[in-house]
């Protein structure tokens, strides 16, 4: 069965997400893990939690961590000059010589912020982007003296690398390997040119692979479980950083000259957040935090000593999550006792359907759109009902769904019918049925009604309307089958919550339905330049429809696309321009 971690994460992401992943270690073991999607859009072989993610600026933690074992060992000191360990490191302005290792560490450096030429590249070929980095700084001035405030900058940390590189006289991939990913047995982390083809690196949608020049700042690529193994090593006595290190780390470095500036304080040496508290999820004291946002994806790595455990995420960009409190969610969700209401399920109003998913104290509202479902909203439990983050809440009365917003309650949905269909209805789904008694002065189909569909929805059938693509009105109403013939809407929630009431019945061949008539796509012939007659005309068009027929008064031409939407209406002003598919109206 699948664990409600990735169940809640599943509700969460958009329906056209390529991937994500996460990874929770607690007490030096992995307790739960999982990958979901696929590695990319044009092969779409499913991930596994072997994947790797380009994690980004979460690489400035192990960078720091290199920096910081040279500490120990007392080949520098975090107070030294940058320009003394690297004295081909020039600049136009002459502070850049009081640059420290520490600066380039907790981004007070005054450094101009990041060198962006071959940052991101799609090949792992590589090139002396030393000499690249080099040469940008060599024509840049600071943006502060040294040390006035902290403000996040990658090019310290290019410089820090450089430090590691130089010190250590040999590549930085190979000090992270030989210095960290080996001892921990990280085989899954390795930069642009240690890439392991037995951990495949995913790439969002049909986009290229991205790989990073700029290793020490951004270049780390890994799973989330070996992820977890580096971030075990600031919970507990190691041979790979020392305690005093790992505190230093984690002091409160960044600097500011505004008095109310609580943001650039919470820097330490390489973490985001020293200080890091959420008010709705209780870690605890001295957690650390990590973000990591590239081209195409957004990661996290916390700290929380309270439960010792770590936590990592990755998601591709078309995920949509917002990816901090999405980690602190689903771990909080890993945390809870089985102990809350589930009201899980399709719930119907008058307007279309909505999926209720309720995992612990979470509940996820995904709306169902012609993409698929997407979250509308996320809300978190508390004395009976759900609360989002506007203070809005849903709460259940038997079936039925209400929602308080602005301290007004009303009822707005109800579970939805479960139905099984015979094979006549099932016939009759997924197709269209086009509207053929309009008017020419008819505004209704317009804007809706000019088409409908009935669909199956999860065993929960409904009638979707096409209206006008580019101002959509009702999109979907659920109905239930009464005989052959007839079928109705079976909602009788209160206010708004079931108005408009649909009974589509078939007569004769044709559909009747709100006060209209259609006719089904399968009993419409193709369009050959007819002209208007003296009664409605529905065509279907199949070649590329390149000139209406010309328009008398008190006549109409709807052309409707291949999806049933209102592509082109004659009462509109807008020029007509040629489809491939679709449908005319002749009114």
């Amino acid at each position: 069965m699948e664990n409600q971690v990735t169940q809640l994460l599943k509700a969460m992401v958009k329906p056209d997400y390529t991937a994500c992943s996460y990874a929770f270690m607690q007490d030096g073991k992995i307790v739960c893990a999982d990958a979901i999607g696929v590695i990319d859009k044009i092969n779409n072989q499913p991930i596994t939690t072997d994947c790797t993610f380009n994690v980004c600026s979460i690489s400035k933690i192990y960078c720091t961590v290199c920096v910081m074992q040279l500490v120990d060992e007392g080949l520098i000191q975090l107070e030294d000059k940058v320009a003394d360990i690297l004295p081909e490191f020039t600049m136009k302005d002459e502070r850049y010589k009081d640059i420290t290792v520490r600066m380039c560490l907790d981004h007070s450096s005054g450094l101009p912020g990041t060198q962006w030429k071959h940052f991101s590249v799609s090949t792992t070929s590589k090139f002396d982007y030393y000499s690249e980095v080099l040469n940008y700084l060599s024509n840049s001035t600071l943006k502060a003296d040294p040390g006035t405030y902290s403000t996040y900058c990658n090019d310290g940390f290019t410089l820090a690398e450089m430090v590691v590189s130089k010190v250590r006289n040999m590549p930085y991939e190979d000090v992270l390997r030989k210095y960290i990913t080996e001892k921990i047995g990280a085989k899954s982390t390795n930069t642009t040119y240690t890439i392991n083809s037995d951990y495949p690196l995913v790439s969002e949608g049909k986009k290229p692979k991205e790989y990073f020049p700029i290793q020490g700042a951004g270049g780390i690529t890994t799973s989330m479980i070996d992820l977890c193994k580096f971030g075990q090593l600031f919970l507990e006595p190691n041979s790979i950083l020392s305690e005093k290190s790992k505190a230093l780390m984690a002091k409160s470095w960044g600097t500011t000259f505004l008095e109310s500036d609580l943001g650039a304080i919470d820097f330490g040496l390489g973490w985001d957040l020293v200080r890091h508290h959420d008010p709705d999820y209780d870690f605890g004291d001295s957690v650390l935090a990590k973000g990591g946002n590239s081209m195409f994806f957004s990661s996290r790595l916390i700290i929380v000593p309270k439960y010792n455990a770590v936590l990592a995420f990755s998601e591709t960009h078309d995920c949509g999550l917002d990816v901090p409190t999405t980690l602190m969610r689903l771990f909080n969700t890993y945390l809870e006792p089985n102990t809350y209401p589930d009201y899980s399920g399709i719930y119907a109003h008058a307007f279309g359907l909505q999926k209720i998913t309720t995992i612990k104290s979470s509940m996820v509202v995904q709306d169902k759109t012609e993409k698929g479902w997407i979250m509308s909203d996320l809300l978190n439990y508390a004395d009976g009902k759900w609360t989002n983050e506007k203070g809005n809440q849903i709460f259940f009365e038997g079936d039925y769904l209400l929602k308080t917003t602005r301290n007004r309650t009303v009822a707005f949905a109800q579970k939805a019918k479960k139905q099984e269909l015979n094979s006549l209805w099932k016939s009759r789904l997924n197709k269209k049925y086009i509207v053929c008694d309009t008017t020419y002065y008819d505004i209704v189909t317009n804007q809706m009604l000019c088409s409908v569909e009935f669909n199956r929805t999860e065993d929960t059938m409904s009638l979707i309307v096409h209206g006008n693509k580019s101002e959509p009105v009702v999109s979907e109403f659920p109905i239930e089958a009464i005989d052959d013939t007839h079928a109705q809407s079976y909602l009788n929630t209160p206010c708004n919550g079931s108005r408009d009431r649909i009974e589509p019945y078939f007569e004769d061949g044709k559909l009747y339905c709100a006060s209209y008539t259609y006719i089904c796509e399968d009993d419409i012939e193709p369009y050959t330049s007819q002209l208007f007659k003296k009664e409605n005309q529905v065509y279907k068009i199949n070649n590329t429809l390149e000139v209406l027929p010309t328009i008398c008064e008190n006549h109409r031409i709807l052309v409707l696309d291949s999806n049933g939407d209102l592509y082109y209406d004659s009462m509109d002003v807008e020029e007509y321009k040629p489809i491939e598919s679709g449908f005319i109206i002749l009114v």
